[in-house]
């Protein structure tokens, strides 16, 4: 499933993953166009004291999600609006 944001389309590598709370599990976000400008994304989860996403390097389309504490959550992205430039 892709969501839209501002002119392109972006979505997670993997839809559904199960992890182990003493293991992070590292995810790629795809950008269509690859040369959007995403550094307005603010990635997120739904609950936080579930799980948490990590930016990985510069480009931060990769990801780390590491689990806080047993339970299910959605993990997604979505424009922020107070960094808008």
């Amino acid at each position: 499933e892709a969501y839209v944001l501002l002119n392109f389309h972006c979505y997670f590598d993997e839809e559904e993953i199960e992890i182990d709370l003493k293991e992070e599990k590292e995810i790629q976000l795809i950008i269509m166009p690859a040369e959007a400008n995403i550094e307005n994304l603010e990635y997120c989860s739904s609950d936080e004291n579930i799980a948490v996403l990590i930016s990985k390097n510069t480009d931060d389309k990769t990801l780390i999600i590491k689990p806080i504490s047993e339970g299910t959550c959605e993990i997604f992205v979505r424009e922020n609006r107070r960094n808008r430039k």
